[in-house]
C-alpha cells in the first residue's frame, strides 16, 4: 500500500508535489511556480532575501524624502489651485518618478519589499500637509471677515443670513474647512492618485 505523504506546513493536506529546491511536501497553496520549477514559499522567500539587501532605515528615508517632496509639489498645487486640472495632468506623473528617483538614490539603490509603500505614503500624506498649509495660510480676507461677523450675529441674523446665502449659492467657510475643503479639491485628488500610482511604478521591485 503506498504511503501517503503530507505537506509540510498544512499537515492535514494529502499531497505528493515536492519543492524541486529542498524537496519538502508541499500542497497547491504553498506551491510557487517559477521559471524552474515548483518551489515552496520558503525557498522563493530565501532567494528573494539575496535580492532584497535593505537596511533598518532605509523604509524612513523612503518616507521621508516622499513626504518633503509632496509637501512641496502640494504648496504648489495650492498656491496655483486656478491651475489644478493643468496642474494635475501635467505634472502629477513626473511628480511621483521624481520622488520615486530621489528616494532610490538616498537609499544608495538598495532593494526592499515594502519600499514603494513607504514612498506612496509619504507622498499622499505629504501633498495633503502641502496643500492644507497653503489653503489655510491663504484664506481670503473677505471670507475670514464674513465669517467672524457672522459668529457676532444673533440666531435671527443668522438665519437671514442663512436665507441670503442660500441664494446668493455662496458659502461662508472658517479658515479651517476653507483649507479642508481645497486640500480635497477634484484636481488636487487626481494630481494625488496619478503622482503615487507614478511612484509605484519608479520603486516597484
Amino acid at each position: 500500500m503506498e504511503e501517503l505523504t503530507y505537506c509540510a506546513v498544512h499537515p492535514d493536506r494529502e499531497t505528493a508535489l515536492r519543492c524541486n529546491q529542498c524537496d519538502r511536501y508541499m500542497c497547491v497553496e504553498c506551491a510557487v511556480h517559477t521559471p524552474v520549477g515548483y518551489r515552496c514559499r520558503q525557498c522563493v522567500r530565501q532567494v528573494d532575501d539575496k535580492f532584497f539587501n535593505a537596511q533598518a532605515l532605509d523604509h524612513w528615508l523612503v518616507l521621508g524624502v516622499a513626504l518633503l517632496v509632496g509637501i512641496a509639489s502640494g504648496g504648489i498645487l495650492g498656491y496655483f489651485r486656478g491651475l489644478g486640472f493643468l496642474l494635475a495632468l501635467v505634472a502629477a506623473f513626473p511628480v511621483g518618478a521624481l520622488a520615486g528617483q530621489w528616494a532610490i538614490q538616498v537609499i544608495q539603490r538598495r532593494k526592499g519589499r515594502n519600499h514603494w509603500q513607504y514612498g506612496v505614503l509619504g507622498l499622499v500624506l505629504g501633498v495633503l500637509a502641502g496643500l492644507f498649509i497653503v489653503s489655510f495660510l491663504t484664506y481670503p480676507d473677505s471670507m475670514r471677515q464674513l465669517y467672524e461677523a457672522l459668529q457676532t450675529m444673533t440666531a435671527d441674523e443668522r438665519l437671514l443670513m442663512r436665507e441670503m446665502r442660500r441664494g446668493m449659492r455662496v458659502g461662508v467657510l472658517s479658515q479651517f474647512d476653507y483649507a479642508i475643503q481645497q486640500m480635497l479639491a477634484l484636481p488636487n485628488l487626481i494630481f494625488i492618485v496619478v503622482s503615487a500610482y507614478s511612484l509605484y511604478i519608479r520603486m516597484k521591485p
